[in-house]
């Protein structure tokens, strides 16, 4: 199946997502055409914790505790760290990413605030 995935915060799309649920499979493609990489848990800890020590404003420390939270809670899996055009960036791991591709009716998923 290949859907896109679209920001939670604009709607604009993230990626495009194909997905083999025989091979149990994953891909995830820029709007521009390059591959996604995803990464393990301890990278994003350590990139969570330099945003949270160089937060500029009080939302900003916010944010990043929350994404530090949420790589914590998540550290054993694969996470994929998905930019959009605007400034946004979403973190999701590979098994949410999957949930909301097989749960969405139609060929675009949202996949919520993370």
């Amino acid at each position: 199946m290949t859907k896109k995935l679209l920001c939670p915060r604009c709607g604009d799309v993230l990626a495009d997502a194909d997905y083999r649920p025989m091979a149990g499979s994953l891909a995830l493609s820029a709007p521009g055409g390059c591959q996604l990489t995803p990464q393990m848990g301890a990278i994003h800890i350590r990139r969570a914790e330099q945003e949270l020590a160089s937060a500029s404003s009080p939302a900003g420390a916010d944010e990043a505790r929350t994404r530090l939270e949420f790589v914590r809670r998540h550290v054993g899996e694969l996470m994929y760290d998905l930019p959009c055009h605007r400034g946004h960036y979403t973190l999701a791991t590979a098994p949410q990413i999957t949930r909301a591709l097989r749960r969405a009716k139609g060929h675009w998923v949202s996949l919520g605030e993370q």
